[in-house]
């Protein structure tokens, strides 16, 4: 189908350009999504060896890695990027959901002080109130259940982790 015709442009443009980063990046992206992690892993390493500094490219290592249990790995990418970068919240939010995958609530519990989001922005509060509720910070969970709901005081999200973090 398409992802094949789309890898196959790619990798002729790497044969006649090598070294193109954007197109190793496209065909990392392309792997992952038709399910080659192996694949997906070996692109993104040869990206990080011609970028080294491609924070996008290490939160997604970072994030294959954890999905296939390698929990110490992904933790130790992420917490190279955060320290390049402290405001990188998608490594942020990754790294939370490896600790708390990995047992550890009281660091994740820590990166969440970290993380914010800007007013209205539902998808992010309601991403933090769930990860806190996650976390076990009922407190941060439920102040941002109630953030959300003054936004839409509709939202399931939102009503789902106040009932939790109460209960908590």
């Amino acid at each position: 189908g398409a992802t094949e015709r789309a890898e196959a442009v790619f990798r002729s443009l790497l044969e006649t350009q090598p070294r193109q980063g954007p197109v190793m990046a496209e065909l990392a992206r392309l792997a992952h999504e038709r399910g080659d992690t192996d694949a997906a892993l070996r692109w993104l390493s040869d990206l990080l060896e011609l970028e080294p500094w491609r924070s996008d490219a290490v939160v997604q290592l970072a994030e294959l890695r954890f999905r296939r249990g390698e929990t110490a790995q992904a933790t130790a990418l992420l917490r190279t990027v955060i320290s390049r970068d402290s405001r990188d919240h998608r490594a942020r939010r990754l790294l939370i959901r490896v600790l708390l995958a990995a047992g550890n609530r009281i660091e994740a519990r820590e990166q969440l002080g970290s993380l914010h989001a800007a007013p209205g922005d539902t998808v992010r509060i309601a991403e933090i109130a769930e990860l806190a509720l996650a976390a076990g910070d009922f407190e941060l969970a439920e102040a941002e259940a109630r953030r959300l709901l003054d936004i839409d005081a509709t939202n399931p999200d939102a009503r789902f982790v106040l009932v939790s973090a109460s209960r908590g």
